[in-house]
C-alpha cells in the first residue's frame, strides 16, 4: 500500500522457521520492518493492536491537556524556589571560581582586583576592621588605560541617561564621562522637535502611569520613564514658548514657529554649533588628559577655524560689525598650519564636517514645523466639520484624533530618534569614539534574576 510519494508499506505472510532469513535479507537490502510500539502487550493480536492505537491517539490530546495544566501548576507552585535555588547555586559557583584565581602560601592569602576610587577609603576601612592585620596596598597609575576598568559615576539626575550609552562601548579610563552632556542637550533637542503643551501633558501622563505599575520591574524600566517624563517636561515649557497646544495658538506672546521660520532655522543651528564646539573642547581636554599631542592641537586648530570662519560671515553678512572680518581671517590662517600638523591633511576634511555637522541640527526645525503643520491640520479638519453640520463634525473630531495621534506617536519617534542621532554622529565623534572601548568595571558580588513585586 503506498504511503508517500517515495514510500510503500508491504505486508509479507511466511512460515516462522522462515522468519530470520527473511528479516535478514529485507535488512540487507534496506527495508525496515515495521513493529509495533512496545508498550503494547505481546499477547495482543495485530488487529486489536491496531484498534488500541486507534483508541489511544483520540484520547492522547485530552491527556497531554492534564499534563500541561499539571506542569503549569507545579511552574506556580515551585518556580520561584527553583529560580532562587539557582542564584545561589551561581553565586556558590562564581565564588568557588573565584578562588581558584587566589595565591596561596602557606601562611598567606593573595588577592588582587579594583575598586573604585571614592569607594576605596570604605572597603579598606571594613577589610581592616573583619580581619584585624591584613595588609592592603593601593596602586595607582601602573597600568596602561586599557586595562583599567571603568564605571559611571554620576547624581542621580543624570544616571538614567546611561540608557543611551549602554549601546556603545564604553570610554577609556581618564576621558570625559558624556553622560551629563547628553542630559543637558536631549531633552531640549526633543522639546523643539515636540515643542506643544497638549502633547507634553499626554507624554507626561504616559511616563507617570508608567513609572507606577511598572518600575517595580528593573533599573532600566525605571529609567526609561524618567527619560520620557524629563522630555514631556521640557517639551511642555517650551510649548509655553512657542504658545501651542494640540496645534492652536495660546492668547499670550509667544514665539510662532511657522510665522518665525527663519529665526527659529537659526536658533536650532546656532544650538547645534554650541553642541559642536563643547565636542571640540571636550576633545581637547581628553588629549590633554591622556597625552596625545596631535589630538588636542588638531582639535583646538579646528575650533579656531570655526571661530574665525563664524568671524569672517557675521562680518560679510553684516550681522557682525565689519571690523571683525581681519580676525577672522587672521584665525583662519594661524590655525591652518597646525591643524595640518596635527591632524594631517586629513584635518582640512575634519574641518569640512565640522561645518556639515552643525548645518545638520536644522533637522531639529524640520521635524518641529513638520509637527506644528500636522497638529494645525487635525485642528483644521475639526474645525470644518463643526462648521458644517453634526455628522460632519462627529467625523471630524475623529478624524482629528486620529491624525493628531499619528502626530504624537510621530513626535516621540522622531524626537527621540533625531535627539540621539545628532548626538551619537555630530557630538560624540568630537571627542568620544576615538576614546571609546573600555573595559567594564565588573564588581564580585552577588546576583539576583528576581525581583519583588508589589
Amino acid at each position: 500500500a503506498p504511503l508517500s510519494d517515495k514510500r510503500i508499506a508491504l505486508l509479507i505472510s511466511l512460515r516462522s522457521e522462515y522468519a530470520s532469513m527473511v528479516g535478514e535479507y529485507l535488512q540487507a537490502k534496506g527495508i525496515r520492518s515495521l513493529a509495533l510500539p512496545t508498550h503494547l502487550p505481546p499477547e495482543l493480536e495485530f488487529a486489536a493492536a491496531i484498534a488500541e492505537l486507534k483508541r489511544q491517539r483520540e484520547t492522547i490530546p485530552g491527556r497531554l491537556q492534564e499534563i500541561e495544566a499539571q506542569v503549569h501548576q507545579l511552574a506556580q507552585a515551585h518556580a520561584t524556589d527553583l529560580v532562587r535555588l539557582t542564584e545561589a547555586l551561581d553565586n556558590r559557583l562564581a565564588q568557588l571560581d573565584a578562588t581558584g584565581q587566589f595565591g596561596y602560601t602557606e601562611y598567606t592569602l593573595l588577592i588582587s582586583g579594583w575598586v573604585p576610587q571614592d569607594e576605596w577609603p570604605h572597603f579598606k576601612h571594613e577589610l581592616s576592621h573583619q580581619f584585624p592585620g591584613i595588609i592592603l596596598k593601593e596602586e595607582r597609575g601602573a597600568f596602561p588605560r586599557e586595562e583599567v576598568p571603568v564605571a559611571f559615576q554620576n547624581p542621580p539626575w543624570v544616571r538614567p541617561y546611561e540608557l543611551f550609552l549602554s549601546i556603545l562601548p564604553l570610554p577609556k579610563y581618564n576621558s570625559v564621562d558624556p553622560t551629563p552632556f547628553f542630559t543637558l542637550f536631549f531633552p531640549v533637542f526633543f522639546g523643539i522637535i515636540l515643542g506643544d503643551i497638549g502633547y507634553g501633558s499626554v507624554m507626561l501622563a504616559l511616563g507617570l502611569w508608567a513609572r507606577r505599575h511598572f518600575a517595580h520591574r528593573g533599573a532600566i524600566v525605571r529609567d526609561a520613564t524618567t527619560l520620557v517624563i524629563h522630555a514631556a517636561a521640557v517639551s511642555m515649557v517650551l510649548g509655553v514658548v512657542f504658545g501651542e497646544f494640540f496645534g492652536l495658538p495660546l492668547p499670550w506672546p509667544h514665539f510662532s514657529r511657522l510665522a518665525s521660520f527663519m529665526p527659529y532655522l537659526l536658533f536650532s543651528v546656532a544650538l547645534g554649533a554650541v553642541q559642536v564646539v563643547l565636542g571640540l573642547i571636550l576633545g581637547v581636554i581628553n588629549g590633554l588628559r591622556n597625552r596625545h599631542p596631535k589630538h588636542y592641537v588638531a582639535q583646538a586648530s579646528t575650533l579656531l577655524m570655526l571661530v574665525g570662519l563664524s568671524l569672517l560671515l557675521g562680518a560679510l553678512m553684516g550681522v557682525l560689525p565689519p571690523q571683525l572680518r581681519t580676525p577672522g581671517v587672521a584665525l583662519l590662517i594661524v590655525a591652518l598650519g597646525p591643524l595640518i600638523w596635527g591632524g594631517g591633511f586629513m584635518g582640512i576634511f575634519e574641518f569640512q564636517s565640522v561645518i556639515v555637522s552643525v548645518i545638520s541640527y536644522a533637522r531639529l526645525m524640520g521635524f518641529g514645523l513638520a509637527s506644528v503643520v500636522l497638529a494645525e491640520l487635525a485642528d483644521g479638519i475639526a474645525g470644518s466639520g463643526i462648521k458644517a453640520n453634526w455628522i460632519m463634525a462627529i467625523l471630524g473630531i475623529l478624524a482629528a484624533i486620529l491624525v493628531h495621534s499619528l502626530n504624537f506617536g510621530l513626535g516621540l519617534f522622531e524626537g527621540t530618534i533625531q535627539s540621539a542621532r545628532l548626538h551619537y554622529v555630530e557630538f560624540f565623534q568630537r571627542f568620544f569614539l576615538e576614546e571609546s572601548g573600555g573595559k567594564a568595571y565588573r564588581p564580585f558580588r552577588e546576583r539576583s534574576f528576581t525581583y519583588e513585586e508589589s
